[in-house]
Order: C-alpha cells, then sequence, then structure tokens
C-alpha cells in the first residue's frame, strides 16, 4: 500500500528530528590601519554562502516540511540569513582642533576647552540581500510545502539581474517593471504567466509531481546599505584629568535609506513583484529611518 502513497491512512503528521544540516564557507578579510593624526580605521569583507536543509531565517521554532519525504536530498538550499557579500567599515577620527593640534595648537584654556577635544566616528554597513523564493502558490508534489514557479525563456542569473529597488507612482517594485515578468495595473501588478508558444520571459505552475526550475531562496532580494555617524566632545578635568565629561550628537541611518520588506514573492497574488512594508531587521525588527540623539556621560 506504501509503494502509492506514504502513510496512506494519515492526514497529516509530523516529524521533529536532529537530522537537519547546514554547511557554511566564506572568505573574511579584515584590514586594520592606525594613521598620523590619530585616524584609525578598520574595514571587514566577508564572501561567503550558507547552505542548509531548510530555508526558514533564524527562529528555532520555525518547521518546515520536506519536499519529497521520500527523497530527502531534495532540501538543498541556501539558507534563509545567507549573504553573498557583507562590508564594513568605521572610522575614529580626533578632529585636529586644540592645543597640540594641527590647528589652534597654542589655543588657551578657554578656547581649547570649547574647540579641543573633537572626535568624529563613522560606521557603513553594506550587504547583499537576503534569499527570496517565488513560489507557485500551489501545492504539486504531495508535500505541504508550496512549490516554487518553472521561469521560461530567461535564466536565474538573468532573473536575478532584474531584482533591485524599482520606484514607481503606485508603489515600490523588487522585479523590474521593465523586465517583462510582471503586469502594472494602478497599484496592482500581476506576475506574467506563460501561455502556448510564448517566446518572451514569463513563470509557469510546475505539472503535478513536479517543482520549479527556480530553487528555494535562489534568488537574493534588494541589497541593503547604512551609514551611522557620531560626533563626540570630550572634556577631562579634575586631578590628572581623572574625570572624563562627554556629549555626544549621534545619528543613526545617516542618509535615510529605507530597508523594503514585505516582498510579495506568491505569482498568484496581486501585488506580486512589490515591496509593502520598510523595516529593519538588524534592530528588533522596528521601523527604522533616519534619527538622531544627544548623550550625555561622565567617566571617572
Amino acid at each position: 500500500m506504501n509503494f502509492f502513497v506514504a502513510n496512506p491512512w494519515a492526514n497529516s503528521a509530523l516529524q521533529y528530528d536532529n537530522s537537519g544540516w547546514s554547511y557554511y564557507d566564506g572568505l573574511e578579510v579584515e584590514v586594520n590601519r592606525r594613521m598620523a593624526g590619530g585616524l584609525i580605521g578598520t574595514f571587514t569583507y566577508t564572501f561567503s554562502k550558507t547552505l542548509a536543509d531548510t530555508n526558514f531565517v533564524t527562529n528555532q521554532t520555525e518547521s518546515q516540511n520536506y519536499i519529497s519525504v521520500l527523497n530527502r536530498r531534495l532540501d538543498k538550499f541556501r539558507a534563509g540569513f545567507d549573504a553573498t557579500h557583507v562590508v564594513g567599515g568605521n572610522i575614529v577620527y580626533p578632529l585636529p582642533f586644540g592645543r597640540g593640534k594641527l590647528l589652534l595648537r597654542n589655543a588657551n584654556r578657554i578656547v581649547n576647552t570649547l574647540f579641543g577635544g573633537w572626535q568624529f566616528t563613522g560606521f557603513s554597513h553594506f550587504n547583499t540581500g537576503n534569499p527570496i523564493t517565488i513560489s507557485s502558490g500551489r501545492v504539486t508534489t504531495g508535500s505541504l510545502l508550496t512549490s516554487t514557479v518553472m521561469l521560461r525563456n530567461m535564466t536565474a542569473q538573468q532573473f536575478q539581474s532584474q531584482i533591485g529597488i524599482f520606484r514607481g507612482p503606485y508603489g515600490v517594485y523588487y522585479i523590474n517593471p521593465s523586465s517583462g515578468l510582471i503586469k502594472i495595473n494602478g497599484a496592482t501588478s500581476t506576475a506574467v504567466t506563460c501561455t502556448a508558444g510564448q517566446t518572451t520571459p514569463c513563470f509557469d505552475v510546475p505539472a503535478p509531481g513536479q517543482i520549479g526550475n527556480l530553487n528555494y531562496n535562489i534568488i537574493s532580494g534588494p541589497h541593503f546599505f547604512g551609514q551611522d555617524a557620531s560626533i563626540a566632545k570630550h572634556t577631562r578635568f579634575g586631578p590628572e584629568g581623572r574625570f572624563d565629561f562627554q556629549i555626544r550628537l549621534e545619528m543613526f541611518n545617516l542618509f535615510n535609506e529605507p530597508i523594503f520588506a514585505g516582498l510579495t514573492t506568491s505569482i498568484q497574488t496581486s501585488t506580486f513583484g512589490q515591496s509593502t512594508s520598510v523595516l529593519d531587521p538588524t534592530r528588533s525588527n522596528g521601523i527604522f529611518s533616519r534619527n538622531g540623539q544627544w548623550a550625555v556621560r561622565l567617566s571617572f
């Protein structure tokens, strides 16, 4: 009986075990340099790939069905948190004002208190987008896992080149509206589905028992860039400079770069190819627009 359907009497069955796997391979580079005048710079770059048998993000309580319990080797994807390129850099630069500095080197006590001891700090971060899955919106393999799509008349690499941030009068799209893969009508955007004999790029639903030719998480979403900066004033006083009074202005997301999320990835929806929300995944999933704050600190 199991020859035709595995466990034919079960409507659904959940199996939890510790047989999951993941692999990480990466090149990590870090360069540190201390320069004349007190400038300190750090540059980091990571080129990596993470493969796993699940396509979830980072939550240990998430679960995922196998594509096929008869062939678990089909479950091999980029992990949901995989990022191919990650670049970071930060600098710390004591501004050249005040006693003993390039400018105002002979300043008196009052001038030095006002203009000396300023320090600029900057942090830059860039990474390629997290993986996304273009869903057919259909279950075609007997698994409860929704199948991916069939992409026709275009390779996965060509499709990846059409991913980015494209602003239109009715919304923001992560698929290029000029790619020929989506049709836009006002606030509605639908996938271009294949018709008989079509020779231009289009999406199709896999046949029963089959999965799409775009694997899970094979496409990278829009990239992210962030810039934080601060300027601080240090003033030492007391016996032997025991006390350090610091006032600081900090700016987060200095250039107000949005992180577009809520990507509609099912070809069965009326907002396919759109980004429907903005968030910051690095700061507790909160809305992240440019903001600044003053801080005062006394160290002793």
